[in-house]
């Protein structure tokens, strides 16, 4: 049996990680949070190497997103139930980017944010390059029309 997924769908700075830590209390089923951000934020990609040019992003960046989408799949088809926090700003992850083994019940949440607060959020926050609120704004609202 396929657990429950809720996927949270918004640009970095939208409530993107704190929906689901107010969302998991209320619940009265165990979920787990699972953002696509904690391959990165547990060091377990090769962070320093790739800002020293060893690595680049763009030659990785398809095999490690594949990968999240498939343990998300493979959590869930183990009857976990998911909230993920998630950028679709690849065109095809709109459409189903964890390829679910049916059947299973999934909610999207759209995380709409305005791009002036967005950039300030981005500005106070730190952390992650300038200019990423405002990519992030523009690829989610393609992908959510």
């Amino acid at each position: 049996m396929c657990g429950q997924i809720i996927l949270l769908h918004g640009p970095s700075g939208s409530g993107d990680s704190t929906t689901p830590k107010a969302l998991l209390d209320p619940i009265e089923r165990s979920f787990w949070q699972v953002s696509t951000d904690h391959p990165r934020d547990a060091g377990v990609l090769p962070g320093v190497r790739l800002q020293q040019g060893d690595f680049r992003w763009s030659d990785i960046r398809a095999a490690v997103f594949d990968g999240v989408h498939q343990s998300l799949a493979a959590c869930a088809g183990a009857g976990n139930n998911l909230i993920v926090e998630h950028i679709l700003d690849t065109p095809g992850w709109g459409d189903d980017p964890m390829r679910l083994p049916a059947p299973c019940d999934e909610l999207f949440v759209g995380l709409p944010c305005d791009l002036d607060e967005l950039q300030r959020r981005e500005a106070i926050r730190g952390g992650r390059p300038l200019g990423s609120a405002e990519q992030h704004y523009l690829s989610v609202n393609k992908t959510c029309r």
